[in-house]
C-alpha cells in the first residue's frame, strides 16, 4: 500500500524528495513506466475506455487490500482477546515483526493479511509476520457477503 501511495502522488517525481525518503528515483521512473505501458495494454485490450487509477477510485485502498486477500487468503491472522495474533489456517500464535510499518504506526485490527512469516530471533518457535495490513473480516466470507474475497477454491472461514 505505501509504494501504491507513493506512485499516486507527485512527490516521487523530485529526485531529492526520493534521496530524503531512501527511494531510488530510477526506479521509480521505470515503474511509472511500466504502468504506462499496462495501462495503454488494458485499454487497448477493453475498446480505449477509462481505467480508474487506484489512488482516484473511491475504496482505492479496498481494491488493493481485497485483491491481496484473494491471493494470500491462507496469509491471514485474528487477534485474540489477549492480543495476540492467530493464524486463521493453523491457528499457531504469530506476532508482527517489530520492523514492519504495521508494528509501529499501524492500530491492531481484528484481523490482517501478511506476506509471509520469518523465524523471530528472539523467541524460539514464534514467527513474526513481514508486509502486514489490516483488512476487513467481511473480506473473508465466501457468502459473497461484504464483497467477500471468495476464498480460493471454496474455502469459506466461518467467523
Amino acid at each position: 500500500m505505501t509504494m501504491v501511495n507513493i506512485l499516486s502522488g507527485e512527490e516521487w517525481r523530485n529526485g531529492n524528495w526520493c534521496k530524503d525518503n531512501f527511494l531510488n528515483y530510477r526506479a521509480l521512473q521505470k515503474v511509472f513506466e511500466i504502468k504506462k505501458q499496462l495501462r495503454g495494454f488494458v485499454g487497448r485490450m477493453i475498446g480505449g475506455a477509462a481505467i480508474p487509477t487506484i489512488g482516484d477510485a473511491e475504496g482505492g485502498a479496498d481494491i488493493v487490500l481485497r485483491a491481496l486477500v484473494t491471493g494470500f487468503v491462507f496469509n491471514v491472522a485474528r487477534i485474540m482477546p489477549d492480543g495476540k495474533y492467530r493464524t486463521v489456517r493453523g491457528d499457531n500464535v504469530v506476532e508482527v515483526s517489530p520492523m514492519s510499518l504495521y508494528s509501529e504506526f499501524g492500530k491492531h485490527s481484528e484481523y490482517i493479511v501478511f506476506e509471509h512469516t520469518e523465524d523471530n530471533p528472539r523467541k524460539f518457535g514464534l514467527l513474526q509476520l513481514v508486509g502486514v495490513s489490516a483488512i476487513n473480516g467481511n473480506w473473508l466470507r465466501g457468502d459473497g457477503a461484504g464483497g467477500g474475497a471468495g476464498a480460493a477454491g471454496g474455502l469459506v472461514f466461518g467467523y
